[in-house]
């Protein structure tokens, strides 16, 4: 969810490649269909860009693409990099600038700099496998990414240096593929929250 000219919006993707705004108090799309992604469009995220709203939508095609949502239009060049399909896509500000992890079935997750419209640093390794799902936010004052994927782990990273933090360890890791994951507080402690093929959600601790 985001805000577009004051009104709450949706921004949705789908297997017929377009990217879709969406009006959620007229419950109704805004414009005609964005198209731009060659193949499914698996993975958005909305954040601001320079003070504008943004989608960032992530697709089978191996591309990253930035959309203004108020001119409708796609903002520089498709991003490239990953060897395999993209899967999830989150945004999140450091320092001023907005930030995306973009994670893959080739194993890797990518750090992109949306304000210099480009790749920052090199990719994050680490997974053994398709890695499924990711999420952005703030721990301690850091930027922090945190992804989980088909080898049953989650991984935190320092999105800035582009480090691995820390990652989940027997007995307490998953003990089936990692689909979803989504950063928050709990009794003022910023925590993750997993959701697995075993039948489980699990909370993480993220201070450190």
């Amino acid at each position: 969810m985001g805000r577009l000219n004051g009104e709450s919006i949706a921004v949705t993707a789908g297997e017929d490649g377009t990217v879709r705004i969406w009006d959620l108090n007229r419950r109704r799309p805004i414009g005609d269909p964005l198209r731009g992604h060659d193949g499914p469009v698996t993975s958005v995220a909305i954040g601001e860009l320079n003070g504008e709203p943004v989608a960032v939508t992530g697709g089978s095609d191996r591309t990253l693409q930035v959309w203004d949502l108020a001119s409708r239009k796609r903002r520089g060049f498709q991003l490239t990099g990953h060897e395999d399909e993209i899967i999830g896509v989150a945004v999140g500000q450091s320092d001023g600038k907005l930030k995306a992890v973009s994670v893959s079935k080739d194993s890797t997750a990518w750090v992109w700099d949306l304000t210099a419209h480009a790749q920052d640093g090199s990719p994050l390794t680490g997974h053994e496998g398709w890695v499924l799902a990711v999420a952005i936010g703030q721990v301690n004052g850091k930027l922090v990414g945190v992804t989980g994927g088909a080898d049953k782990k989650l991984r935190v990273w320092n999105v800035a240096s582009h480090t691995l933090i820390g990652e989940s360890q027997p007995p307490g890791s998953h003990t089936d593929w990692i689909w979803g994951v989504t950063i928050g507080t709990l009794n003022g402690r910023p925590v993750a929250i997993t959701g697995s093929n075993d039948h489980t959600a699990k909370v993480w601790h993220l201070g450190y």
